[in-house]
């Protein structure tokens, strides 16, 4: 006779007939729904009863809890498509993907200012820094003939820095004064100018040039390591590879000149001439 299968008491519902059904185990289907397995629930075929919940198990493998699956029987790539969840249970995983996101976010501005910042000569360097010094100094009224006078910028053996400075200031105004720039030769008279920029080339005519410039409202500027020490105004020098203005402020109050909070913040203010 067959071996019956243990249950909960839990009966199936009469059949047609009349006739008392087996007894079903959970998990399994009833015969009225057609499951094969139904037909033969009273012969042994070495099956366990199923509990609510639980997966059927296979031959060769003991039964797991649904959503427990070992991790070797599923694909990773598998278990993210089915479970959208997972990333927000892990938060490992969260704040690793926040760190990868960080750093791509700051490495990608940095490639492309790096690829991207354009790059000027120290000749254009002194040639901004030579109209800052015409935008940040004020000048006293007797210092042009009218008020529309241009603002004049005196250059001796500057080279190649002429052009650059006068594209620099091309097109540009002062307090509604339009800014030009004259070659002047070493032993010209630098009177008219409001600034007299002298090339380290003529650093030999810069003790001449400034005598002529004593007592008057003319900015000097040189960049030559002695042209303090000559009796300039401000000095550009070159330090760790970088441009910065001297300026002998009690120089330029002397004459006449008064140079803004703006430009004295990124300058060397020196309280004497260097020796």
């Amino acid at each position: 006779m067959p071996r019956n299968i243990e249950t909960d008491g839990n009966k199936a519902p009469p059949d047609r007939a009349g006739q008392e059904a087996r007894p079903i185990p959970k998990g399994l289907c009833p015969p009225a729904q057609g499951c094969e397995a139904g037909a033969t629930l009273g012969v042994a075929q070495n099956k366990v009863p199923t509990p609510t919940g639980l997966r059927l198990p296979r031959p060769e493998e003991d039964a797991t809890p649904l959503g427990l699956w070992p991790i070797a029987s599923r694909s990773p790539r598998v278990a993210r498509a089915s479970q959208p969840w997972a990333l927000s249970q892990n938060p490992v995983g969260i704040l690793r993907c926040v760190f990868i996101l960080a750093c791509l976010l700051c490495l990608a501005p940095v490639a492309s200012r790096g690829a991207d910042a354009p790059t000027i000569s120290e000749a254009q360097g002194r040639a901004l820094f030579v109209f800052n010094f015409v935008k940040y100094v004020e000048w006293p009224a007797s210092a042009f003939a009218e008020t529309n006078t241009p603002i004049t910028i005196g250059v001796v053996a500057a080279g190649e820095f002429t052009g650059l400075l006068r594209q620099t200031v091309a097109r540009k105004t002062i307090s509604g004064r339009a800014i030009e720039v004259k070659v002047l030769a070493p032993d010209a008279d630098p009177r008219g100018c409001q600034l007299l920029f002298i090339a380290s080339y003529a650093q030999k005519h810069a003790g001449a040039l400034l005598d002529k410039c004593r007592g008057l409202p003319i900015l000097t500027v040189g960049e030559n390591d002695r042209f303090l020490a000559t009796g300039g105004m401000i000095c550009l020098v070159k330090k760790e590879n970088k441009l910065r203005p001297q300026i002998v402020l009690a120089a330029a109050e002397q004459a006449g000149l008064k140079p803004s909070s703006k430009l004295l913040a990124v300058s060397e203010v020196l309280k004497s001439r260097p020796d």
